[in-house]
């Protein structure tokens, strides 16, 4: 995937946002779980109530940025993949020797969808 070396993952079984379901993708939903996580370990004990330090806030302010720049890298890098994909299925529809490129499968898709979601992948796959 071209990345920093800590992706989660390939690109093929990841979603970066919504496309449309309620629960969002999976980096999505994998970031929510960790700042619900981080947060409930923060949490004082019911009934007692503790102000958090300038570091503590500080720190929390760092891993919500870093978690949103690399959602934002990951969104960038696939839709950039999308579009040399789409770049290459253009030239392959103009080249006699290869087989037509069936592109009615991507209608009703948005660049969204194709970018974001298993199945608008999977349509143009």
């Amino acid at each position: 995937s071209g990345g920093t070396g800590d992706d989660a993952g390939p690109m093929e079984t990841e979603e970066v946002g919504g496309g449309g379901n309620s629960t969002g993708g999976l980096i999505t939903a994998a970031l929510r779980n960790q700042s619900r996580s981080d947060a409930a370990s923060r949490r004082p004990a019911s009934g007692q109530r503790r102000t958090r330090t300038p570091r503590e806030v500080a720190d929390e302010a760092r891993r919500s940025e870093d978690a949103n720049v690399h959602s934002m890298y990951r969104l960038v890098s696939r839709s950039v993949q999308l579009l040399d994909l789409l770049s290459c299925l253009v030239r392959a529809q103009s080249s006699p020797m290869l087989p037509e490129v069936r592109w009615g499968l991507l209608h009703g898709l948005t660049f969204c969808q194709l970018v974001t979601t298993d199945g608008g992948q999977g349509r143009v796959e």
